[in-house]
C-alpha cells in the first residue's frame, strides 16, 4: 500500500473505514439550518416549517444522551421517516431512540443497541467461541468487583460478575462527527419536548 506521501506499507489486506460525510449543501443553498448534517427537531422538522427531513443526512438532540446526534443507519431512516409521517398527520412526536445497528459477516449476525465513544470496562456474557454472546461497554469504574457471581458474565479481567452489577452504570455514549457546538437552540436541546419549539406545516 503506498501513501500519499511515497511512503509504501507493506499489508496482505487494508481495511478503509472513514465514516461518511453528509451532502447538506443542497439544504444549505435552500437556506436550512445544518451543522454536519441538517438540523432537524423532534419531529423531523427543519428550520423551515414547511420542510422536513430523515435519514443519515440528519442531526437531531437525543435527550437519552445530552447531545446532537446523527445516525447513519437503515434502522434510523426508518424510524425517523414514520416519526416525521406521524408528525405530519398531527401527531405529538418527539425521536429520540435508542440506537440500533446490525450487520451480516457471511454466516455470523452483528448487532449493536447505543452509542459508544470510549469506554472503562468490558463485561462479556455467553460464548464467544460458539459465536452467541454479547459485551457491554461501560464507563466509570472498573467492574474488578462483583456482589454475586452469575454464570456465564465476566469483567474484563475474568472475574465473574452479576448482570445486576451493571444498573447504573454508564454505557458509553456518542456518534460520528461531531457538530460545531453552535447548533441553535431549538435544535440543541433547550427547547425540549414533543412539540416544544414546533411550528406546524403550512398546506
Amino acid at each position: 500500500m503506498k501513501l500519499t506521501t511515497g511512503e509504501v506499507i507493506p499489508a496482505e489486506l487494508v481495511l478503509i473505514a472513514v465514516g461518511a460525510e453528509p451532502n447538506d449543501q443542497l439544504a444549505a443553498e435552500a437556506g436550512l439550518d445544518v451543522d454536519n448534517g441538517v438540523l432537524v427537531d423532534g419531529c423531523g422538522q427543519t428550520s423551515d416549517p414547511d420542510i422536513y427531513a430523515v435519514g443519515d443526512c440528519t442531526r437531531f438532540y437525543s435527550n437519552r444522551y445530552k447531545r446532537s446526534v446523527r445516525m447513519e443507519s437503515v434502522q434510523n431512516a426508518i424510524d425517523q421517516a414514520k416519526i416525521a409521517a406521524q408528525s405530519l398527520l398531527g401527531e405529538d412526536v418527539d425521536y429520540d431512540p435508542l440506537p440500533w445497528f446490525w450487520s451480516d459477516q457471511y454466516d455470523i449476525k452483528l448487532q449493536i443497541a447505543g452509542l459508544s465513544e470510549g469506554y472503562d470496562t468490558t463485561v462479556v456474557t455467553g460464548s464467544p467461541e460458539s459465536h452467541k454472546f454479547y459485551v457491554a461497554y461501560l464507563k466509570e469504574k472498573p467492574a474488578d468487583r462483583c456482589r454475586q457471581h452469575q454464570r456465564g458474565a465476566l469483567a474484563h479481567d475474568g472475574t465473574p460478575c452479576d448482570r445486576r452489577d451493571l444498573a447504573g452504570r454508564t454505557p458509553a455514549g456518542g456518534i460520528g462527527q461531531p457538530g460545531s457546538g453552535s447548533i441553535p437552540e431549538r435544535f440543541n436541546g433547550t427547547e425540549r419536548g414533543a412539540t416544544s419549539g414546533r411550528t406546524p406545516a403550512r398546506g
